[in-house]
């Protein structure tokens, strides 16, 4: 193993991918509702 294999397997650095990649998907959750609430708006009107 070398100092480079280590420092990317290393916990700490993995869930911080885990807690952008949640960033990610709840962004696009939230622009799809937007986007959603939006089109329901337009329907009405």
């Amino acid at each position: 193993k070398s100092w480079c294999y280590f420092a990317d397997d290393h916990p700490v650095k993995k869930k911080k991918l885990e807690h952008r990649w949640l960033i990610v998907y709840a962004e696009l959750l939230l622009k799809t509702v937007y986007i959603r609430y939006q089109l329901k708006d337009i329907i009405l009107l």
